[in-house]
């Protein structure tokens, strides 16, 4: 995925997450999260410290039963939380791809621990 694909599949998720009704259960909720996952993986790869820092808590650690306003509460301040990630990766795509302007390789893959094997000259592999 190159960086134009990767930043126009990050702002919508990043806008829509704000639309969501505030339920983890609801479906909307389960295809937006999946998706945004998937895109972040994508753009960064499984490791990147921004991908690692989605694990967002939606719900809280302890609540009344039947208390809603628990769940609603937690998830409506987990959304800035979501927004902000989601912000740190289009400004880290677009500096990934500003350092990689002169490389021939797509320069979403230059990401920390995500590039493939330099090729120095055919035939010959060197990491770094």
């Amino acid at each position: 995925m190159n960086h134009e694909d990767a930043i126009k599949r990050l702002f919508p998720v990043r806008d829509e997450v704000a639309t969501l009704p505030p339920s983890t259960s609801s479906a909307e909720f389960n295809s937006w999260e999946p998706r945004t996952r998937s895109a972040l993986t994508r753009a960064l790869g499984e490791k990147h410290y921004i991908t690692q820092r989605f694990k967002t808590k939606w719900t809280p650690s302890a609540y009344g039963l039947g208390d809603t306003i628990a769940f609603t509460s937690t998830f409506r301040g987990t959304v800035p939380e979501a927004q902000r990630i989601l912000d740190a990766a289009i400004a880290e795509i677009e500096l990934l791809a500003e350092e990689g302007a002169g490389s021939t390789a797509p320069p979403i893959v230059t990401a920390r621990g995500n590039a493939p094997p330099r090729q120095t000259n055919p035939g010959t592999v060197t990491t770094g």
